[in-house]
């Protein structure tokens, strides 16, 4: 008696292929798993240690950019990288280092 494949070969057909999955599945299960990191993330009460952790510029204070910034860390939708090259653009366009770009800013960056 021969054995049959487990698999059928590259030749048969590819909807006879019992392990492949559907794209449109897939990506609706890492969505599905997306929103639970991000539920879970926002339901935390906020520790001495996170508050450190968001306090991105050690100022004492976590603003409401740091808050931003720390979630969306803690979401997974930015990266230490990401916030890095923002800060760093921001830099570029602050000439004057106050902390805030203005319409001078922009225009001098132009000319």
């Amino acid at each position: 008696m021969e054995k049959q494949p487990l698999l059928p070969s590259s030749s048969s057909s590819s909807n006879q292929n019992p392990i492949q999955i559907d794209p449109k599945r897939k990506l609706h299960r890492v969505d599905e798993r997306q929103r639970e990191v991000e539920k879970w993330v926002m339901e935390l009460d906020m520790t001495i240690d996170q508050f450190h952790a968001a306090d991105i510029d050690n100022d004492g204070f976590v603003s409401k950019s740091d808050f931003v910034i720390y979630k969306l860390k803690e979401m997974g939708k930015i990266t230490e990288r990401d916030t890095l090259m923002i800060n760093k653009q921001f830099e570029k366009l602050d000439n004057g280092n106050f902390g805030r770009i203005t319409l001078s800013n922009i225009m001098e960056s132009h000319y």
